[in-house]
């Protein structure tokens, strides 16, 4: 793709190390990966990726530092809208007790008594949580009636 000016703005991402750009027709392997690459973000889309050497110009400009640039993750099925946890379980599980600890029943009675505020100021943290690690799309299953 060849750009003749810069759209507004667009921003240059370069000097990444190892792009992952999933197109094995742009890159290497079944991965598509493009040492030395850059990209061009323009609005809320990819507009250009590629090696670093042939990349258009753009308003603004960030050095990668020569890291890994992969795309975001896809969480196609989680349960964030709950209440309680199971932590008692987990620990005896870890230790080797039985299991005895009230399982899904726990957190389904704390999620049927807890208010719709808490319900989605624990949601509101978990997404905060999961975006904050490189989540880009969240599909949230109830579960718990």
């Amino acid at each position: 793709m060849t750009v003749s000016a810069p759209a507004p703005n667009s921003l240059l991402i370069d000097g990444i190390g190892t792009l992952v750009s999933n197109d094995p027709g742009l890159g290497e392997g079944i991965l598509g990966e493009v040492a030395d690459a850059a990209l061009v973000i323009e609005g809320d889309r990819v507009a250009w990726a590629g090696p670093a050497a042939r990349a258009p110009g753009a308003d603004t400009r960030v050095d990668a530092g020569g890291r890994c640039v992969i795309p975001g993750f896809v969480d196609s099925h989680s349960h964030i809208v709950f209440a309680g946890d199971r932590s008692r379980e987990f620990a005896a599980r870890m230790s080797g007790r039985p299991y005895e600890a009230g399982g899904i029943r726990t957190t389904v009675a704390a999620t049927r008594s807890a208010t719709e505020a808490e319900l989605l100021g624990n949601a509101t943290r978990l997404l905060r949580e999961a975006r904050a690690q490189g989540t880009t799309t969240l599909e949230i299953k109830s579960g718990y009636g």
